[in-house]
């Protein structure tokens, strides 16, 4: 086994025992809510990331990857949420719009990742894993 997929799944158990155990303590708190939610995120990113890492071949890395994006690509828009509500600024909440001000860079980032080419454009073999290729030429 690779280490780094033994890491990984380290990470995913964690993430994954601290968003439930949050959730437990209160489950009516929105901030509990929000970082169980922030934790699940991580737990998907770090458990893709396990069988990333040890892919037999390109095309199983990419799906993997591909399974990995909305971990990296909303934790982000969850961690500021998170710091909103942690800070007191509940009132920004009480308008709709500012959920769809907040997310949907997420869900065009991985729109994008999934349909397209965002930040990897390719993957190359390394003794330890797959490496990411970052695509030349764009922004």
């Amino acid at each position: 086994m690779n280490i780094l997929s033994l890491v990984a799944f380290f990470a995913f158990i964690v993430y994954l025992f601290l968003g439930i155990y949050t959730y437990r303590l209160d489950r009516r708190s929105s901030l509990n809510r929000i970082f169980a939610l922030l934790c699940l995120n991580f737990a998907l990113w770090a458990f893709a990331y396990t069988f990333f890492y040890s892919a037999p071949d390109k095309q199983t890395a990419w799906f993997w990857y591909h399974v990995s994006s909305p971990g990296w690509c909303f934790f982000p828009a969850l961690t500021l949420h998170f710091f909103l509500i942690l800070t007191g600024h509940k009132t920004i909440f009480e308008k709709r719009w500012a959920y769809t001000i907040l997310y949907l860079p997420a869900a065009a980032f991985m729109y994008k990742t999934l349909f397209g080419t965002l930040l990897v454009s390719d993957f190359v073999y390394q003794g330890i894993g797959w490496c990411e290729i970052a695509p030349s030429g764009t922004l």
